[in-house]
């Protein structure tokens, strides 16, 4: 069995090109679960108790990611050391080192916040890249408890990647520009 290197499915992304792409909807069920432990629920109120909505497709996510692959790769193949911010376009694929980032603001030499932030960059070109926006459950197994615990746990890491990403916006002065990863595989140990 060969298991596929994807790090992280955007689902609503996937679902929408999948649709786009084959001219056919992909029907979806919505579940709704209740957990009323610790709650009362009755009619309309519910007094400590929750709800949660998923859907549900007859086919998976990462099958539909195969069944269009050709026409993803059609897209621009960006390389980030080379390309001005400017010139991106809405989207692209990039490969690079997918890795965590972490910023800091100081007051009297205290530390008053820090924030960690996923980004993908060229090695030797770390000064060029993007910041990347998203979502836990869009990662597989693992991957998303990184950013959580790559400081306890670690002093970092860096999973080469290709990524399919979205731009969302640019930054004033020159910073890396905002994306969001619809589809991110990892190329190599």
């Amino acid at each position: 069995m060969k298991l596929q290197p994807i790090i992280y499915l955007d689902t609503a992304f996937i679902t929408e090109a999948y649709e786009s792409f084959k001219g056919q909807p992909v029907p979806m069920k919505v579940v709704r679960t209740e957990n009323i432990s610790g709650g009362i629920s009755a009619g309309l109120f519910n007094v400590g108790a929750t709800s949660q909505e998923a859907k549900e497709y007859p086919i998976s996510s990462r099958a539909m990611y195969k069944a269009m692959e050709e026409e993803l790769e059609s897209y621009p193949k960006i390389d980030l050391s080379s390309t001005n911010n400017n010139e991106l376009p809405d989207y692209f694929w990039a490969t690079g080192t997918f890795a965590v980032g972490t910023s800091q603001v100081t007051s009297d030499k205290q530390v008053i916040h820090r924030d960690s932030y996923y980004r993908l960059y060229l090695p030797g070109a770390e000064k060029k890249g993007v910041y990347l926006l998203t979502n836990d459950a869009y990662f597989s197994a693992g991957y998303d408890q990184i950013l959580k615990h790559v400081h306890g746990a670690s002093r970092g890491f860096g999973i080469q990647v290709r990524a399919f990403v979205k731009f969302l916006a640019r930054q004033e002065n020159n910073f890396w520009p905002l994306c969001a990863p619809m589809i991110m595989e990892r190329t190599s140990e």
